[in-house]
C-alpha cells in the first residue's frame, strides 16, 4: 500500500521524479564516505547494490530535499545537504536506539545482529565523521572556508541538542500527566518540531541567494513534524505509558475526562498486556476526533506551504503516506 501511494505521489509531479536522482546521489555520497572511513578494519558495510534509495524508505529525507529545491538551492549543493542529513539521521537514530534499547538500522554491517548497542554507537561515530568529511571536502573544493567547516560541525550539534535534551528529561520516566498545551509547547516543540527544522541549520548559514522564504519553509517542516508526532502519540500511547514517556493523547484524556480517568488509563496499560490504541479510543470516544483533527491540521498546514507549487494530488498522497507510515490510517476516512 505504501509503495502504491508513493508511486501516485511521484506520478503527480515531474519535479518529484527529477529529485529522486538527487536523493540517490546524496545518500550514496553518505555511504561512499562511510565506506572509505571503515576501510582497514573488520567492519564491512553492506549497501544497496543498485545504488537506489526509494522515496518509500526515505520520505522525510525527500521532504527536506524538496524544501532545498523550493528555496532555489542548486541541485549539486542539494546533493551535499542530502548526504549531511543522512549523517544527522544516523546520529539521531543511533541515539534513539540506545535510549529505547532497540535497533533501527542506519548502517547495515557485518556486526552481530544482537550487538544492538554497539551497532548504534558505530552509527553515531561513523555518521559524525561522515558529516565532518563532507564539509571538509567542500572546503577542499574551495566552496567553503575552513572556519565554516568548524562552524558547520557546531551548528549541526546545536540544531540537534534541544531534541536530545527533551529526550533526556524522560529517560527516568515522568511522574505526572502534563496538560495538552504543555505537551505541545514543552515537549513536542523540542522533541520533534525543532528537530524537523534541523536540516536547514547548515544551508541557512551557507546559502546566500535563496528564492523563497526560508522561515516559511522551516515553519512548514515544523508543522509536518508536529503533526507526525501527535499522530505517533496516538499509535504509541500504550508503550509510552508503560515506559513513562509523555504522550499527548494520554494527557488529553487525563485533562478532558479527569484525573480519575487518567489513572484508570495508566492502570489499563500497565496491567492489560493486550491493551491497544483502538481499545483506548473506544473507551474515550471524543479523544480520537480531537487528536486526528489536530494532527491533520498540522500536516495540512505544513504540506500546503511546502508543496504550494505542486498539484493538489501531491499534498493528498503525501499525507496519506504519512498516515500509513505512522500506522494510524485506519482512524481517518480519506
Amino acid at each position: 500500500m505504501k509503495r502504491f501511494i508513493i508511486n501516485k505521489f511521484i506520478e503527480s509531479s515531474s519535479v518529484v521524479s527529477a529529485l529522486q536522482k538527487t536523493l540517490n546521489a546524496g545518500i550514496n555520497r553518505y555511504y561512499d564516505t562511510a565506506q572509505t572511513l571503515l576501510q582497514g578494519n573488520s567492519i564491512v558495510l553492506k549497501r544497496n547494490e543498485d545504488g537506489c534509495y526509494p522515496i518509500t524508505d526515505n520520505f522525510f529525507s525527500f521532504i527536506f530535499l524538496y524544501s532545498y529545491y523550493k528555496a532555489g538551492i542548486d541541485l549539486s549543493r542539494c546533493e551535499m545537504y542530502v548526504a549531511i542529513n543522512q549523517a544527522l539521521r544516523g546520529i539521531v537514530t543511533g541515539c534513539d536506539n540506545i535510549l529505547d534499547d532497540e535497533y533501527k538500522c542506519t548502517l547495515d554491517t557485518n556486526l552481530p545482529r544482537k550487538a544492538v548497542k554497539f551497532r548504534s554507537v558505530m552509527d553515531i561515530l561513523v555518521s559524525d565523521r561522515v558529516l565532518f568529511n563532507i564539509l571538509f571536502e567542500a572546503h577542499k573544493r574551495e566552496e567553503v572556508s575552513a572556519e565554516f567547516v568548524l562552524d558547520g560541525v557546531a551548528i549541526s550539534l546545536n540544531a540537534l541538542t534541544p531534541s536530545g535534551v527533551q529526550e533526556a528529561s524522560e529517560e527516568g520516566g515522568v511522574g505526572k500527566f502534563l496538560s495538552p498545551e504543555e505537551i505541545i509547547t514543552q515537549v513536542h516543540h523540542y522533541k520533534t518540531g525543532i528537530l524537523f527544522t534541523a536540516p536547514w541549520a547548515i544551508p541557512a548559514r551557507f546559502e546566500n541567494e535563496l528564492t523563497s522564504d526560508v522561515e516559511g519553509i522551516k515553519d512548514a517542516l515544523y508543522a509536518v513534524g508536529m503533526g507526525c508526532q501527535l499522530l505517533d502519540d496516538m499509535s504509541d500511547i500504550v508503550p509510552d505509558i508503560r515506559d513513562g514517556h509523555h504522550n499527548y493523547l494520554a494527557s488529553y484524556i487525563n485533562h478532558r475526562y479527569g484525573e480519575e480517568s487518567g489513572n484508570e488509563l495508566r492502570t489499563m496499560c500497565l496491567r492489560d498486556k493486550d491493551m491497544t490504541t483502538d481499545s483506548i479510543l473506544r473507551k474515550f470516544p471524543d479523544a480520537q476526533k480531537h487528536i486526528t483533527e489536530l494532527g491533520l491540521q498540522y500536516l495540512n498546514a505544513g504540506v500546503d506551504v511546502l508543496f504550494s507549487d505542486e498539484p493538489s494530488s501531491i499534498k493528498k498522497y503525501s499525507i496519506i503516506f504519512l498516515l500509513e507510515r505512522i500506522g494510524v490510517k485506519r482512524f481517518f476516512s480519506m
